[in-house]
């Protein structure tokens, strides 16, 4: 396991050497984030989101996102809860001289929920902050945590309708 351990981090600061934020201007990126996990305690999870964007200039980011949510077998009764948000987004990078670079977002969207009988569709809005490691001029890890609203009681925390969602996420994004 120390073995496994000391090549990530080694593969990260060898990366960090050639790998510096791209001239992003004009671009188009294309991501994926999300998750997959078959035991935890609520149920089989499966949370997937793909995002287009363009970058107006360097540090300047609009574009799209798409998200599906799913647990199953969350409560007594083989009820699941499913959730689809479609949202835009902005982003404003800082890039520098390093392969990290850090971001602010926001986001405005719409949002549909089903579990048990709650069947609700809100407006959803909020702010991120993250960073993103490119290993590459064109691939980069990404990670963020969003603080999502939204108009009515749209997102399930602890088997409860709430009207706001601490969302952190990871994913991959690439630029071309």
């Amino acid at each position: 396991m120390p073995k496994i351990i000391l090549s990530i981090v080694m593969m990260f600061a060898v990366s960090s050497a050639f790998a510096k934020p791209p001239q992003a201007g004009g671009k188009t990126e294309l991501s994926l984030h999300g998750g997959l996990d078959f035991q935890g305690p609520s149920g089989d999870n499966i949370d997937i989101q793909v995002a287009y964007g363009w970058f107006i200039d360097d540090q300047t980011l609009i574009g799209g996102e798409y998200q599906w949510s799913l647990i199953e077998d969350i409560a007594p009764g083989e009820k699941d809860y499913r959730s689809q948000q479609a949202s835009l987004v902005a982003e404003w990078l800082f890039p520098g001289d390093s392969a990290w670079v850090p971001y602010v977002g926001g986001e405005i969207g719409f949002r549909n929920s089903r579990f048990e009988d709650l069947d609700e569709s809100g407006l959803v809005y909020g702010g991120r902050l993250g960073a993103r490691y490119y290993l590459t001029e064109s691939v980069a890890i990404d990670g963020s945590v969003s603080l999502l609203l939204a108009d009515k009681k749209v997102f399930i925390v602890d088997f409860e309708a709430e009207d706001q969602y601490l969302y952190p996420r990871i994913g991959i994004k690439a630029l071309f």
